[in-house]
């Protein structure tokens, strides 16, 4: 099954790549091999290439040093540039889109069990509501030095022979890789509590209504359903919506039903009989017309793109 380590090693990082393991934690970078970047034989390839979609099984974090990457997160997109951070929470749903083959980044994959110890947990999760608020940030140049030079004190702790203190050591730069972040994301948004205690209503209309669809969009496609959940009208429902997110009800919710249906057809368990049934439409055929309308190509087509 494809996972955002191999995203990140085979489509972003075809060449000159560094890959740091440690239980926990994988660094994958390119940060040290800016100034001497050479595309392999059919390198170009990769210039606007769409990587498959996956779901996150951990918390990604990606620091641009040079170039530019775009990234769908949750069918929203981002584009990264130099000294911008983007924050990926577990189980979620990313796809890639490189334009840059000189793009630099530094990945690292973080499970659970390498939360900071020295953060409490309160800390911990508002942390993690706020990034999930604000994905993207972009770093000043004191942190971002502050984040470069740790990381690759990290990354030198890790690599180094392994002893009783290496997992210390890591634990002990990442909780200040966790500090500098933290502290960013604080000054990014000065009006972080405010945010919180004052937020727009139509903000939270479209918040409500992702939720929603997250957890209904296998079972209903209809607008009006998703309306009468909001309590509004499914006019004014839909004007707020596309108001605030630039995107039409119905569109969001046919990206995200094409979005699994991706997932479902690239993880090699499902057909596209069992893809229809999972995601209650009432035949094959219907599931073929509805996905080759969104995308152009059909189910198995799409299926046989990646080699499968």
């Amino acid at each position: 099954m494809e996972t955002i380590s191999n995203i990140l090693s085979r489509h972003i990082y075809p060449y000159e790549r560094r890959i740091t393991n440690i239980e926990g934690l994988t660094i994958i970078s390119t940060i040290d091999s800016h100034l001497s970047r050479i595309l392999p034989a059919g390198g170009d390839e990769i210039i606007s290439m769409v990587s498959r979609p996956v779901r996150t099984e951990q918390l990604c974090m990606l620091y641009c040093y040079g170039g530019q990457i775009s990234c769908r997160l949750n069918m929203i997109e981002y584009t990264l540039r130099r000294d911008d951070f983007l924050f990926i929470r577990k189980n979620s749903i990313v796809e890639f889109i490189v334009s840059d083959p000189a793009v630099n980044l530094v990945g690292l994959l973080v499970s659970e069990g390498f939360r900071p110890v020295d953060v409490g947990m309160k800390e911990y999760l508002a942390f993690h509501e706020l990034i999930a608020r604000t994905p993207l940030v972009h770093l000043d140049t004191q942190t971002a030095k502050a984040f470069v030079d740790t990381c690759s004190l990290l990354e030198d702790s890790v690599q180094r022979q392994r002893d009783p203190f290496t997992d210390a050591f890591a634990r002990a730069y990442m909780l200040v890789l966790y500090l500098h972040l933290a502290r960013a994301i604080n000054s990014y948004n000065d009006t972080a509590v405010h945010f919180y205690t004052r937020v727009p209503r139509r903000i939270e209309i479209l918040t409500a209504f992702f939720d929603l669809v997250e957890k209904h969009f296998s079972s209903r496609r209809d607008v009006g359903f998703y309306a009468e959940k909001l309590c509004l009208a499914p006019k004014y429902a839909s004007q707020v919506i596309r108001q605030t997110s630039g995107k039409m009800p119905a569109d969001w919710i046919r990206e995200r039903v094409i979005l699994e249906a991706k997932l479902l057809l690239l993880d090699g368990r499902h057909n596209v009989q069992q893809v229809s049934d999972a995601l209650g439409f009432p035949s094959q055929s219907a599931f073929g017309k509805y996905f080759k309308q969104a995308t152009g190509i059909s189910p198995r087509d799409y299926y046989k793109s990646y080699g499968l």
